[in-house]
């Protein structure tokens, strides 16, 4: 790979992986760039050096379009989306294994029972996993979650260039310490929309793309929702049954 292509490889890392027509012109317009500057009689590792850190030339790049600050209502629903995506598998698993066996789930409640501890450990580290995890690396992956870019909206660093596991780790933590909420209310109020954290970690919610179908993103947000809610309501209903079985099963 030649001094050129490695440069350029290393601008298109700084630049969000969810705007892949930016990415191509950005590529397009540095290639056409370096090649005149060595087709003039310039080195090519002079032309490059020229350019300056990479990170400096995709925030150039960048700032020449502007991203358009991400709705409220967006942001809001990849959120409930991606939670119900989380949250409805797992939640149907229980149910559908306390239907098929009460006593097992009733089980749960005892803390003596392998069953119990299992579950116990399995919880908290779903509860950690998910704000550690799942949101951090899939946006400093591409700046996107399922739901962010169902809603066509991306993280982004506040200069525009990709966002890195740290900063998205960083906006994170109040869903890791409950006060999620109270960090969300933030956003309304602020010049660019942004929660305490995202200024915290110098990030932003952008829109990547204007096409999305956002009527459809809703439909699927509102079906994921109601299944969350169909198998909230399954597993509470065979609570009740499991206690009952494991009683009559004591007692006998």
């Amino acid at each position: 790979m030649s001094e050129a292509e490695r440069y350029l490889h290393e601008v298109l890392r700084h630049v969000p992986a969810a705007f892949p027509e930016r990415r191509a012109r950005i590529a397009a317009d540095l290639r056409s760039h370096l090649a005149e500057s060595v087709a003039a009689g310039e080195s090519e590792a002079g032309a490059v050096r020229r350019m300056g850190p990479a990170e400096e030339a995709a925030r150039t790049f960048l700032h020449d379009a502007p991203l358009p600050l991400a709705p409220l209502a967006d942001r809001l629903g990849a959120y409930v989306l991606d939670n119900a995506l989380l949250a409805a598998p797992v939640l149907a698993a229980f149910a559908l294994g306390g239907m098929r066996d009460p006593a097992w789930l009733a089980s749960l409640d005892d803390p003596g029972t392998p069953g119990a501890t299992i579950v116990v450990v399995a919880v908290v580290a779903a509860t950690l996993a998910v704000p550690l995890l799942y949101f951090p690396l899939l946006e400093a992956r591409s700046g996107q979650t399922p739901g962010k870019r169902l809603f066509g909206i991306a993280v982004v660093r506040a200069s525009g260039t990709a966002v890195r596991f740290g900063a998205a780790l960083l906006r994170r933590l109040p869903s890791l310490f409950n006060f999620a909420l109270l960090d969300a209310l933030f956003a309304p109020f602020t010049a660019r929309r942004q929660r305490a954290f995202d200024i915290v970690a110098g990030t932003l919610v952008v829109t990547s793309s204007r096409s999305a179908r956002r009527m459809r993103a809703w439909i699927v947000t509102a079906a994921l929702a109601a299944c969350t809610a169909v198998a909230s309501v399954a597993l509470l209903s065979v609570v009740p049954r499991g206690a009952s079985s494991a009683a009559v099963s004591a007692g006998r």
